[in-house]
């Protein structure tokens, strides 16, 4: 049910004198005086000092970041960085490289087991083993000279080579003398094999190979004899040094 007209009416009109009523009423506003005392000054103090000491506190913790005149930002140190402070989920890739890395910083006891796989080493580095055997036995003929009784084929790079014969003698004693070669280093074994004995022959020689190339054992006699459970291995190594002992 609407109601009637007059009603809206005379309320807005009674809204309308009421707020003209309180206007004419107000009295322009005046500031009470203010008193500070000693003691809200010591205290006000004590604040802008604190304020003053916490900056001048920040600002020696952020010196080490900013340039003064000519000299550029040195870091900060490893003394300023607390333990376990910095994590690796904290590190932008490639963040951290070689030239960023002091000498002797990183050492067996900082690399968690496991953690440096031989994918992850650099050419060279990682150490591999190639092999090569022949049970035989390879027939040798008396006074015929070297022959080649194995071979090991190698990549390029720098290896320790051994090798290991069994030379077994005929009716009669036999010399044998074999020769293990890599490139131009060698490494030679000569034994006397009783007649239907056997003597085992040993072989260590180190080479750098610039191209492919291989390590060969060669073996001669003097009588009638074989060589059996030939084994020649290779192991990959960072670096040679190969010198004449004084």
């Amino acid at each position: 049910m609407r109601p009637p007209l007059w009603v809206p009416t005379t309320a807005a009109l009674a809204a309308g004198l009421g707020i003209a009523a309180l206007v004419g009423q107000a009295e322009p506003a005046s500031a009470a005086p203010v008193q500070v005392t000693a003691q809200q000054l010591l205290i006000n103090q004590r604040i802008s000092q604190a304020g003053v000491r916490r900056s001048n506190t920040a600002l020696q913790l952020l010196g080490p970041l900013r340039a003064s005149g000519s000299s550029a930002a040195t870091g900060w140190g490893t003394s300023a960085i607390a333990n376990a402070a910095i994590t690796a989920a904290k590190l932008a890739p490639s963040a951290v490289n070689t030239a960023a890395l002091a000498n002797d910083a990183v050492t067996t006891a900082k690399i968690a087991n496991g953690a440096v796989t031989a994918q992850q080493l650099g050419p060279g580095l990682a150490t591999n083993a190639t092999a090569v055997f022949k049970d035989g036995p390879v027939a040798l003929t008396a006074g015929a000279g070297p022959a080649a009784v194995a071979t090991l084929s190698l990549p390029a790079g720098s290896y320790s080579i051994t090798g290991k014969a069994y030379a077994t003698a005929g009716a009669a004693a036999a010399t044998v003398n074999c020769r293990l070669s890599a490139g131009t280093d060698f490494d030679q074994s000569v034994v006397t094999a009783p007649a239907a004995g056997s003597s085992t022959l040993p072989f260590q020689v180190v080479h750098q190979f610039t191209a492919a190339g291989a390590a060969t054992l060669a073996c001669s006699t003097d009588a009638a004899a074989s060589v059996s459970f030939i084994k020649l291995t290779a192991l990959t190594v960072p670096q040679i040094a190969n010198t004449a002992s004084p």
